[in-house]
């Protein structure tokens, strides 16, 4: 059993892209998770301005770290280039 766990750990360490990959894959999902939250806030629903600056800070970051396109993605983007702090 301990050689099995040895195997895998081992496997885990030589293949960094198992490690890089998947946090990436979560980090993209997070922040994905996170701007359609902000969407739907009661206060970016009254546009208040400390929500549309948060949305448009977790747009640029899933654009930055380079995360799977998603329908609106372009139109958010060009939304959020200008909105100005």
């Amino acid at each position: 059993m301990s050689l099995l766990v040895g195997f895998i750990a081992g496997w885990m360490i030589g293949n960094s892209s198992f490690f890089t990959d998947n946090s990436k894959d979560l980090e993209c999902l997070k922040t994905y998770k996170d701007i359609r939250e902000n969407l739907r806030s009661q206060e970016r629903q009254l546009a208040e301005r400390e929500a549309i600056l948060e949305g448009k800070e977790l747009v640029m970051k899933y654009v930055e770290n380079d995360c799977p396109e998603f329908p609106d993605l372009d139109l958010m983007y060009q939304q959020a280039l200008k909105v100005q702090p």
